[in-house]
């Protein structure tokens, strides 16, 4: 079933604000298809139209569309009291249809702007109304929203509260536990973004009731809050325009929006009765099952209580004190990324799809995530985990996978990546003769970094091939920690092939050859901009055409090789090569020196860093090994070049 086409000016919002690719929705509807099939835990649906409300709602992430999917159906199965019975026909649903207690407002000011949904609490108080109940109702209006209103998918919902009048029996009456599992089912449970909730009309137990509600509130959701005082301020924040004409607006009267979605909501009592069966198996489920105790961690001190008082300030001073104690110790215990300089910042917002305000949730997920892997020893430093998630442009999954890569390489690779002591002999004479060098100059904010590698070197100094791909590994680990321009805009190689000969061919290893270039492309987060071949022999098109295997699609397209150095300076900027290749960006005795003490100065982060790795006995399903991994030993084990 084809998803919905958008209106041109909704496609437009999509593209920009959501990261919508018309291009790719048919492949990534695909493999979400592909990767619930895989899940034994998990019975969804998988109608086209309901999974892109999903991948809409993460900005087309496909890592946090899946878990958004699992933790839908994982409350659909362990919150029964708001996801099971749900018949429109029933007496309690009725009334609250009837009542038009929540209701999604038809207009809207533009496309592109949010689904406003108006509550009126002050009803659920003076018709006695069960709030199991009326938070049922609203998944009921909030599946079929998913399933229909475009604009709510691609552009938010805004919430506005009528808190009206509402007494402290209200209050008393509360469901600490049903409280908790509401507000996770909406804010974790569905895909919509949750673009503002303004509260308005209160009373003077609001300020009681929603210090009450606020600990079980994302901070996102708390700082997207607005308080109004009187109809003046909320007009002054939502649009007349959408408001029922009962406040004063021109969006029709609520007789007629609640008979609209009576009418809806009961058209759609088939598919309530389906949806039962679209839940988890929580025996099926890898690893631990999900309990309403486990995901919500209320129910056990909650059971027994009650609010008895409205002098009795224990409930709050709890909440609060366990929502203080980690505000302090997250401020305290995080080490922050190093600021950007403003140009550059413009550009990883631009390119990589860094934003400013996500950092610190993405950080803070992808720590939780190396926190379960039990095979995985990583470091979880703040500016480590950025390189990886700005190489990834800011996918998790794949920031996950890469770093899961990063750590299976160090440990199947000993002899690129154990005993890297800088001043041993071998790595001294490297670093000191500037076989490689990360060149100091760039050309303006978003170009990327320059790396001169010296291959003549090698065979003229008969240097260790092993050594040489060591001491490269050393200086990357280095630039992911220290180099902003490098994480943000990537890496192009200049390579002066340096008139190597045959005999340099001959002695090279391909099995040490392979290692070294997966771990190149696949173990680094940097993204490779490009590859230059200078000062060619007769040899090169041997050795280039030995090479070509072990390297990736994307990184063949980009290399460019040049007969002459003139052809060199037409695509690479003088300003940033040495003196002595006729630039203007230092003198390669300088350079050579600079790295030699900064990798020196590492010494002892090399010498920890050998702990970080994985422990493939404790990986789940298959270990890994350099054969699985390269598939060459075999195969290359006796191989000679005659």
């Amino acid at each position: 079933m084809p998803v919905r086409e958008l209106s041109k000016e909704l496609q437009e919002v999509a593209i920009k604000e959501i990261n919508e690719d018309p291009k790719r929705i048919e492949s990534d509807l695909a493999y979400i298809k592909e990767w619930l099939s895989k899940q034994p835990h998990l019975n969804a649906r998988t109608d086209d139209q309901l999974l892109i409300a999903f991948l809409r709602g993460t900005k087309f992430s496909l890592e946090r569309t899946k878990e958004k999917l699992d933790m839908h159906y994982t409350l659909k199965t362990i919150t029964p009291e708001i996801y099971h019975d749900r018949d429109p026909f029933s007496p309690e649903i009725q009334k609250i249809l009837s009542l038009g207690i929540i209701l999604p407002l038809p207009k809207i000011m533009y496309p592109g702007a949010p689904r406003y949904n108006f509550a009126r609490n002050d009803l659920v108080e003076k018709y006695k109304l069960d709030q199991a109940n009326v938070i049922k109702v609203s998944s009921m209006i909030q599946d079929i929203q998913m399933l229909e209103d475009d604009n709510f998918t691609v552009s938010g919902l805004s919430v506005i509260q009528d808190v009206g009048k509402i007494s402290l029996s209200f209050f008393r009456s509360m469901s600490p536990t049903l409280m908790k599992k509401a507000t996770t089912c909406f804010q974790q449970g569905n895909p919509s973004r949750i673009k503002g909730a303004h509260f308005f009309n209160l009373s003077p137990a609001f300020d009681t009731i929603f210090n009450f509600i606020k600990p079980f509130l994302t901070e996102k959701l708390k700082k997207r809050m607005s308080i109004h005082n009187s109809m003046e301020e909320l007009y002054a924040n939502v649009p007349k325009e959408v408001l029922p004409e009962e406040y004063g607006g021109q969006g029709g009267k609520i007789e007629d929006i609640a008979a609209h979605w009576k009418k809806k909501v009961e058209s759609y009592r088939d598919w309530f009765a389906e949806d039962v069966k679209y839940r988890t198996d929580e025996s099926k489920r890898p690893g631990k099952p999900k309990t309403s105790e486990s995901v919500f961690g209320l129910d056990g001190s909650f059971r027994q209580l009650s609010v008895i008082s409205l002098d009795n300030k224990v409930l709050s001073f709890v909440f609060y004190f366990r929502v203080y104690y980690r505000y302090v110790f997250s401020k305290t215990c995080k080490m922050p990324v190093r600021e950007l300089s403003k140009e550059l910042q413009e550009v990883a917002i631009k390119e990589i799809n860094e934003d400013p305000k996500r950092i610190e949730s993405d950080l803070a997920y992808i720590k939780e995530w190396l926190s379960k892997q039990q095979h995985l020893n990583a470091r979880t430093d703040d500016q480590f985990l950025i390189a990886f998630l700005r190489g990834t442009k800011f996918s998790l999954e794949r920031t996950k996978e890469k770093l899961d890569m990063h750590y299976t390489l160090k440990t199947i690779t000993p002899e690129l990546y154990n005993d890297r002591d800088p001043f041993s002999p071998g790595i001294q004479k490297i670093l000191s003769l500037g076989v490689m060098l990360p060149l100091s100059k760039i050309m303006h904010p978003g170009a990327p970094r320059y790396c001169l590698i010296r291959n003549g070197l090698m065979e003229k100094h008969k240097l260790d091939q092993a050594d040489v791909f060591k001491a490269s590994t050393m200086m990357q680990d280095i630039q992911m920690l220290e180099d902003d321009d490098l994480t943000v805009s990537g890496i192009s190689m200049i390579q002066d092939v340096g008139k190597i000969s045959l005999s340099f061919f001959r002695s090279m290893s391909p099995t040490l050859m392979k290692k070294a270039m997966t771990c190149f492309q696949q173990g680094n987060p940097y993204r490779i901009k490009g590859a230059h071949f200078f000062n060619l022999s007769p040899a090169f098109e041997t050795i280039h055409n030995f090479m070509k295997p072990f390297l990736t699609e994307k990184l063949k397209k980009r290399m460019s090789i040049y007969n002459s150095v003139d052809e060199l300076y037409a695509n690479i900027p003088k300003e940033v090569l040495p003196e002595e290749y006729g630039g203007q960006g230092g003198k390669i005795e300088d350079i050579a020196a600079y790295w030699k003490k900064k990798v020196e100065s590492y010494r002892d982060w090399f010498a920890e860093d050998v702990k970080y790795r994985t422990d493939e006995s404790k990986r789940p399903g298959k270990p890994k090994t350099s054969e699985s991994v390269f598939g060459l030993d075999g195969s290359f084990r006796q191989l000679s070049v005659d």
